[in-house]
């Protein structure tokens, strides 16, 4: 069992719910980031489209309603399949071209091949991402498309910070519900910030705050990429952070020389994932090389706390100061993400762990999240140009 189904199963949740009480809003925002990865809703027409992971059935509304010729779903969370069939019944789906499969995806049994392949906030959490992928590329048709999302210690700076205050103001008598309502208490200021926010706040706080999954999160545009490097090309992403200056016709030939082209240019460009709100310039790979080493300690140094209860308060402080020592150079562009991270470190370092702190203290803290999850297509290629 991967440690998301563990989380979901153990404590009987879906914790991914959307408010869609605006359908046409809800509708408009999927298509937009379909769009944004190179695939207009016509797209999908006539396809035959799989779709792992796809939790509570908010996101499938709106997939399955372009025209698939096959839409197989497989979801493992039992709780997630009763979602699923909940709101597809609300909306009235036709389900003839519709198969739900209660499974995880290591035992997923098919003789299909499928045209486009997606899977949403999944592989970054899992200890066996590479026996995942391959399965992936095994389901794939050439010329297939492949949608993933990836999420890496820089992206997620913020929100793993949050993960481990959330674990000192709650203590091991209380109950999940009751840890829930002190995070929603703490947290609902800091969301309230975001305003294109779809999920509920409970929700956000079950699947953020708990769990051990996030730990695993070091799949990032370039671990995605260099994985496929020699059978996919890279083709669109959301965020966006690529440009494409080369002439077609001088384009390489081979994926792994087409892809390493946005490979640099993620290196150079990696630490804008760390803050929303922040864009800056491109610098050197090596000064991203450093960011991503001090994230990782972070990261390692927060396991060490919420999981294996060691004391790493100071630790995880002057981490702070260093990666606050990283990323100096980029103040005079925009100083947020220094700021609020200064801010994090003062908290930590005063062990200011209480739910008013949290919630009204700190103005740049509360603002500061990371671009969290970014979305990824990739097309199999179904032949090597260079072997004519």
């Amino acid at each position: 069992m991967n440690q998301f189904l563990d989380h979901y199963i153990s404590n009987q949740i879906t914790p991914v719910k959307q408010d869609i009480s605006n359908i046409k809003q809800h509708f408009s925002r999927r298509s937009s980031l379909y769009k944004t990865l190179g695939l207009a809703p016509i797209f999908f027409k006539d396809k035959k489209v799989l779709e792992v992971g796809p939790g509570g059935g908010y996101n499938p509304l709106v997939t399955q309603s372009f025209g698939l010729a096959q839409y197989d779903l497989v979801e493992p969370n039992q709780y997630a399949i009763e979602d699923i069939n909940k709101i597809f019944s609300e909306y009235e789906v036709d389900k003839k071209n519709i198969s739900i499969h209660n499974c995880m995806l290591e035992d997923f049994e098919t003789k299909n091949k499928y045209d486009i392949l997606i899977c949403e906030g999944m592989i970054p959490g899992l200890h066996n991402k590479e026996e995942v992928l391959k399965k992936f590329n095994d389901l794939l048709n050439p010329n297939g498309i492949m949608i993933l999302t990836c999420i890496d210690e820089i992206s997620y700076l913020f929100e793993i910070l949050r993960h481990y205050i959330a674990s000192k103001l709650v203590s091991q008598e209380n109950t999940f519900d009751e840890k829930l309502d002190i995070y929603e208490a703490a947290f609902t200021s800091h969301l309230d910030t975001l305003k294109g926010m779809s999920r509920f706040k409970r929700d956000w706080c079950a699947d953020n705050l708990m769990g051990t999954m996030h730990f695993n999160y070091n799949f990032s545009f370039k671990e995605c990429i260099e994985f496929f490097n020699k059978e996919y090309t890279f083709y669109n992403s959301s965020p966006n952070i690529f440009t494409e200056y080369r002439w077609y016709k001088e384009i390489p030939m081979s994926s792994v020389e087409f892809n390493s082209y946005f490979i640099e240019q993620f290196n150079e460009k990696r630490h804008n994932l760390l803050h929303y709100q922040a864009i800056f310039k491109e610098r050197k790979a090596d000064d991203n090389n450093e960011l991503i080493a001090l994230c990782k300690e972070l990261f390692s140094q927060i396991e060490d706390s919420v999981i294996n209860n060691k004391d790493t308060n100071a630790d995880i402080a002057t981490t702070l100061d260093k990666i606050c020592t990283n990323l100096i150079s980029l103040n005079q562009e925009n100083s947020v993400v220094y700021d609020s991270i200064k801010e994090i470190g003062n908290l930590i370092r005063n062990s200011e762990y209480s739910v008013d702190v949290v919630s009204n203290k700190y103005q740049n803290f509360k603002e500061a999240f990371g671009r969290g999850t970014f979305y990824i297509s990739m097309v199999k290629e179904e032949y090597d140009a260079q072997q004519f």
